[in-house]
């Protein structure tokens, strides 16, 4: 089942670069919750709504200065979180470079680039650790470096 967990956090990654940001941002910022947002953005949303559990967590409590807050919960927590995070781009993109199969958790590691409305140019390596459950995404963690979330993961 563990690489079936891979394959699911790379399929969201595929489904994200496969659709114009600008159509994300704006069915996130159109939209009241998930379930209204994600047919909008297509295979994308029925990734989300296929693959994330209905008490889904996001915790980004390791990242510094993340406006929207630090925790999030269930599909609306998700919603969100999100919106708030897309609404502030122009353009906005992720490179995955690196996967580790942890079984029920996935580390990736990608570089999140992009360009602010405000014009700043911005790109950082992050990674994050996606936990599953019966094939369903129960937690997002976001973490500055790769070491903080292989440890992250190995808990």
């Amino acid at each position: 089942m563990s690489e079936e967990n891979v394959e699911a956090v790379r399929e969201l990654f595929e489904r994200f670069a496969e659709i114009e940001f600008e159509r994300i941002r704006e069915a996130f910022e159109a939209s009241s919750s998930l379930a209204e947002a994600a047919p909008r953005v297509g295979e994308l949303g029925k990734w989300q709504l296929h693959r994330l559990d209905p008490e889904v967590e996001i915790d980004a409590s390791a990242m510094p200065g993340i406006p929207e807050g630090n925790l999030a919960h269930g599909h609306q927590g998700w919603f969100e979180f999100w919106r708030a995070w897309l609404t502030v781009w122009e353009s906005f993109g992720y490179e995955p470079r690196r996967w580790h199969d942890g079984g029920d958790h996935v580390v990736v590691e990608f570089v999140q680039r992009g360009r602010l409305r405000a014009g700043l140019e911005y790109a950082t390596l992050m990674s994050n650790v996606w936990t599953f459950e019966d094939k369903k995404v129960v937690r997002l963690q976001m973490f500055v470096t790769w070491d903080e979330a292989m440890a992250a993961a190995a808990h």
